[in-house]
């Protein structure tokens, strides 16, 4: 087992700080610091904590070397939401594919048009399941593997995710504006939906692709980091 001399001096060395910057960070000299990484003296509980958030390193690994618990498998959170978000994906799917038809027959017969089949079968449900399905992915790899992120990255994970499903959103807003308000003309995005028809790729990105990595990314965002498994913060 490696000594607390050792661990310091590898802790400041993979933060990239010498050991002047370090000295700084907790308020002693440089001195000091040199004498702890020689095992001359050890720090104190409070300069331990202070030098733990300085490095971004487990306090506890730091003074005592001790290993980190293992990462707790099957967590119940996990489980449920990977079992809601792939039973939600299933009905969805069941839907689309068995109770389509029907559905349309039924609407066609009970409304004028058929907008009403074309906002729920092609608008919402398309994306509806496969958000569903990044969801369940996400949630059945967190199942065995630590897949939490850090404050910094849940923030930016999240920003990825609304980026990814904002074109899909901003076509169904837009189509609602054109059917609830009178005289709303075509807008731009309405219009990135229209063209997409033609060409089948382009709708499979606006409303299967990018809503499923969406949830993958959605359920990253808000998994954070668990303290075990790490021995850096």
């Amino acid at each position: 087992m490696t000594t607390f001399a050792e661990r310091l001096r590898e802790a400041r060395e993979q933060s990239g700080l010498t050991q002047e910057q370090l000295a700084q960070k907790v308020g002693v000299t440089r001195q000091a610091v040199s004498r702890w990484e020689q095992g001359i003296t050890q720090p104190d509980m409070e300069m331990l904590v202070a030098l733990g958030n300085a490095l971004q390193m487990n306090t506890e690994f730091l003074a005592f070397g001790k290993p980190t618990e293992r990462y707790q498998r099957f967590q119940k959170k996990h489980l449920v939401c990977f079992i809601s978000a792939l039973a939600c994906a299933c009905v969805v799917f069941l839907v689309m594919t068995f109770l389509g038809p029907y559905i349309k027959d039924w609407i066609n017969s009970h409304y004028k048009g058929n907008f009403v089949y074309f906002w729920v079968f092609q608008l919402l449900l398309p994306p509806t399941g496969c958000f569903s399905l990044g969801l369940s992915l996400s949630a059945f790899i967190a199942l065995f593997y630590n897949t939490g992120l850090s404050k910094r990255w849940r923030i930016t994970v999240l920003i990825l995710s609304l980026i990814a499903i904002a074109p899909s959103l901003l076509v169904i807003v837009d189509d609602a504006l054109g059917t609830w308000i009178p005289g709303h003309s075509e807008h731009i995005v309405f219009a990135l939906y229209l063209k997409t028809i033609p060409l089948p790729a382009l709708n499979n990105l606006l409303y299967e692709f990018l809503p499923a990595a969406s949830g993958t990314l959605m359920y990253l965002g808000f998994n954070k980091k668990s303290k075990c498994e790490k021995h850096f913060k």
